[in-house]
């Protein structure tokens, strides 16, 4: 009966040593490559990476993410950009949430162009204020699709 028990011990080490190398990879959705899906919103494209950089595309201006920094504790979700944009850094202070079950569809407010450091606090499309769009991530990105049509 011992061998039956230190057998059936082993292979639930095993097992759980399975399920923690699997759970361990997962990465946080927020990682990939997200670009507008509406293609009467402003194009935006953004790339982030899992080392906390990324590029972000507005309009048809290129910028460098040195860092981007996300908080699942807020209602709704907030993502702040740090762009490095010539000799200046910009923070430019967003609110998102996932759509779906999959988090492959986010619905992001980004605020007016004159107000990068002011958070929206709510979902809205007023010219001057904010605009909301929804992003749809995709598995690769190129060069060429930073200025694809949406």
């Amino acid at each position: 009966m011992r061998k039956n028990t230190g057998s059936l011990c082993m292979l639930l080490i095993i097992a759980l040593s399975l399920f923690v190398i699997a759970c361990g990879e997962k990465k946080d959705p927020i990682v990939g490559y997200w670009k507008t899906y509406n293609p009467l919103a402003t194009p935006v494209r953004l790339v982030l990476n899992e080392n906390g950089t990324g590029i972000y595309v507005f309009e048809k201006e290129i910028y460098d993410i040195k860092e981007y920094e996300y908080n699942y504790k807020k209602t709704p979700y907030w993502l702040d950009l740090v762009l490095a944009d010539r000799d200046k850094e910009i923070r430019i202070k967003l609110i998102f949430e996932y759509i779906g079950k999959e988090f492959n569809v986010m619905r992001v407010c980004l605020p007016s162009k004159n107000n990068y450091d002011e958070r929206p606090n709510k979902f809205y499309d007023l010219p001057n204020v904010a605009e909301t769009i929804i992003m749809k991530k995709f598995d690769k990105h190129s060069k060429n699709d930073y200025f694809e049509k949406t």
